[in-house]
């Protein structure tokens, strides 16, 4: 996720002969006074007077707000479309409005200052600050007081702890969300994920620690979410290349719903203040997730000056078995027919190579190319050589996909309101070949020749993985 920023300025108030007036405008904050303003409350104090000290809401939306990076600046702006989002579905007593649920927001910030790791619950606020006068700092929290209030958001035991933090002190009676915002680059180990953390900062931004998949997903399981344990309604990931397969399948027990995109996430990243007026009174996690993914969309659509693509998919995750079921009984049906089939899934940087560059759908992570699956089971269904038994198993991988897919859109290529295409916006790992044309290999760890995959997804036999080992070999599987 990448983000334009203005930075505010506050201008000096003047009082007029006529007029005694003061109007609040737009103030500076840097990094180490983001909180400046708000409230400063220690956690006892703040959860004391509440039952069983926790506090109630209908839904409760959790950010884990990475801005010890490059997106600093980028995320403090998510921050403030919050609590103007708040501001619009709240009555000035503090209820939710008429048609909303009630909504609370609680983050866990850490950006590029030292010592700035903090959790706050967000109340409403429509000026340009960043952190209200309303919003409370909850201070003496033992996690970040012992990291000398400087948390590592790379670290799966940082996730681990603020989600123990809110299940103390929340209580939730329809469900809750759970937001990432931060770099991503889909499904990795050696390479980012997503959360990536400068900590501690010494004035460069290239040399981040990563948080993997599997060290997200073990995050949440150690926290007491997935299998038979609880499941939060919808993963919101506001990253790069969120939407692969690979991902989704990673993180199917934890979660109802993903949403995220499969593309490179453009400019502004999802809009927090249209996400907070989503939650109108009456809405399951279902009719929540295909509304949030469509803002994405709303906010984008007329906006032709990003240069990429924006993407998003919102995935109902109880398919992923399904749906891996049928993409691997594909695979396993191709594997010995490289030569026809490599073609559709490799990409040397060369556009005049393909009939079009939309259809293939192909993404470039910091990992592995990303192909989206939908696509991929057309050309092999369309493919002059495809026997009947394999187009049938083409048709049954886009059917299923199609069954998961809750929204997705891409701005001029495909729709969920079309009705057509409902098969597109899930990517999975692929081939590269460079310039020269010559196979790059797939990420060594994504099929070890020994040992296990950190992900769940390749660790099935005869499958996928198996396909593409076959097809490309190992290697780096890193992009320069």
């Amino acid at each position: 996720m990448k983000k334009l920023f203005l930075i505010p300025v506050l201008f000096l108030f003047f009082l007029f002969a006529s007029c005694v007036q003061v109007v609040e405008t737009v103030v500076t904050l840097l990094s180490d006074d983001f909180s400046a303003r708000c409230k400063q409350v220690s956690e006892y104090e703040y959860f004391k007077n509440d039952p069983q000290g926790k506090k109630s809401c209908d839904w409760l939306f959790i950010m884990y707000m990475d801005a010890d990076n490059s997106l600093e600046s980028s995320i403090r702006t998510d921050f403030n479309e919050v609590e103007k989002g708040l501001a619009s579905i709240r009555n000035a007593n503090g209820d939710a409005a008429s048609g909303y649920a009630s909504v609370r927001v609680v983050v866990l910030w850490d950006g590029l200052q030292s010592k700035d790791s903090k959790i706050f619950e967000v109340y409403p606020d429509t000026t340009d600050y960043y952190a209200g006068q309303n919003t409370c700092s909850i201070t003496g929290v033992d996690f970040i007081s012992s990291s000398g209030n400087e948390v590592d958001m790379s670290q799966g035991s940082t996730l681990t702890s603020f989600l123990k933090f809110v299940d103390k002190h929340y209580n939730p009676r329809i469900g809750k969300i759970l937001h990432v915002a931060d770099h991503g680059s889909g499904p990795g180990e050696q390479k980012r994920a997503m959360c990536e953390d400068k900590t501690p900062y010494t004035g460069s931004l290239t040399a981040a620690v990563p948080m993997s998949s599997s060290e997200f997903s073990t995050a949440l399981y150690n926290a007491g979410y997935g299998f038979a344990k609880e499941t939060f309604s919808i993963l919101l990931l506001d990253v790069c290349l969120g939407a692969s397969f690979e991902d989704a399948y990673q993180f199917r027990n934890c979660a109802e719903y993903l949403i995220a995109s499969p593309n490179s996430t453009p400019a502004s990243g999802f809009n927090y203040t249209d996400i907070m007026r989503c939650f109108v009174t009456g809405r399951n996690s279902r009719l929540l997730s295909y509304s949030v993914a469509k803002t994405f969309q709303s906010y984008y659509e007329g906006l032709d000056a990003y240069g990429k693509d924006p993407t998003v998919t919102a995935i109902d995750l109880s398919k992923m078995d399904g749906c891996a079921e049928k993409i691997n009984a594909l695979a396993s049906e191709l594997k010995d027919k490289k030569t026809t089939y490599f073609k559709y899934l490799k990409y040397d940087g060369n556009l005049s190579d393909y009939e079009s560059w939309n259809y293939y759908m192909v993404y470039k992570g910091s990992v592995n190319w990303l192909f989206d699956i939908g696509c991929f089971a057309d050309k092999v269904y369309l493919d002059p050589e495809s026997t009947q038994e394999i187009k049938d198993k083409a048709t049954a991988v886009n059917q299923s996909l199609s069954s998961s897919i809750v929204y997705n859109w891409r701005r001029n290529v495909y729709s969920f309101d079309t009705a057509s295409n409902k098969c597109l916006g899930i990517t999975i790992c692929g081939g590269m070949v460079g310039s020269n044309k010559t196979t790059m290999g797939i990420p060594s760890w994504y099929k070890p020749s020994d040992g296990v995959s950190s992900l769940a997804f390749c660790n099935l036999e005869n499958g996928w993985a198996d396909m593409v080992k076959e097809w490309f070999g190992v290697g780096t599987g890193v992009i320069n």
